[in-house]
């Protein structure tokens, strides 16, 4: 999935430019975080990283929960009657 700071070169420039003309203009340093966070984010992609890595997470959770799922269902047809496969033709039913 392509960034938004592509390409790189034009929008983290701007970014910084942004970012330094804050720091000029601001009264109090805080001011500028949003603007700082920003161009942090567009070089670094820590959010982004963060981000992908939790959907991942999530995403072999959920893999491991239906495995799981799917064992107790498994395991419980094997508790209960045989299951016939197939292999061995079933006798007829008398119909007396």
């Amino acid at each position: 999935m392509p960034h938004s700071c592509l390409p790189p070169a034009r929008h983290s420039v701007a970014r910084l430019t942004t970012a330094r003309q804050c720091y000029t203009n601001a009264t109090y340093p805080k001011q500028c975080i949003p603007q700082r966070d920003d161009y942090l984010e567009c070089i670094h992609r820590t959010k982004e990283k963060a981000r992908n890595a939790a959907i991942q997470a999530e995403f072999e959770r959920q893999q491991a929960r239906g495995l799981q799922d799917h064992k107790h269902k498994l395991d419980a047809q094997a508790d209960g009657v045989p299951t016939r496969v197939g292999l061995v033709p079933t006798p007829p039913a008398d119909t007396e």
